[in-house]
């Protein structure tokens, strides 16, 4: 009787140590890229994202970046940039406590790039331009209104609304 459920208990381990290698090998097999995903992979450097944006933004799509054209156009008018950070030729990202945007000058007047709301916030009204005032008006309980414009080629925020009363940056 003892030596059955040695048996037992030897062929339960030889079981489960076969079935986790199998399953190790599998992961490891999609992580190595074999073409079951069907996805790669590629970090960008800020130039080549500055780059694409640039090229999304006049209708082109630069070798390289169709993917993240296609995720551009896809999300807008969404933007995932860091706070109070700019790069050159992305444009000049505004923080309000209800939301971020992302605008640049041109020869029209003020362009947004890009909006997001802060968490509790939705977008109520947007103005994208280029026009003398570009302007996104954000709300949840309060009302909060940016408004860019263009003062020598740069872009300026005034901020009106909220608990606060507003914040021009």
């Amino acid at each position: 009787m003892r030596a059955k459920i040695l048996v037992a208990v030897a062929a339960w381990l030889l079981g489960a140590a076969t079935a986790t290698g199998g399953c190790l090998l599998a992961v490891s097999l999609l992580g190595d890229g074999f073409g079951v995903t069907g996805s790669s992979s590629q970090q960008l450097t800020m130039a080549a994202v500055n780059k694409a944006l640039a090229s999304a933004r006049h209708g082109r799509s630069p070798a390289g970046s169709a993917s993240l054209s296609r995720a551009s156009r896809a999300r807008r008018p969404h933007s995932h940039a860091a706070p109070n950070q700019s790069a050159a030729g992305a444009g000049t990202v505004f923080n309000s406590p209800a939301g971020t945007v992302v605008a640049i000058c041109e020869s029209a007047g003020a362009y947004l790039l890009s909006w997001s709301p802060a968490q509790g916030y939705g977008v109520q009204q947007v103005y994208r331009g280029p026009a003398p005032v570009a302007s996104v008006v954000f709300a949840a309980t309060q009302e909060v209104t940016m408004k860019i414009d263009c003062q020598s080629g740069t872009p300026v925020n005034h901020t009106s609304g909220g608990a606060d009363g507003g914040n021009d940056q």
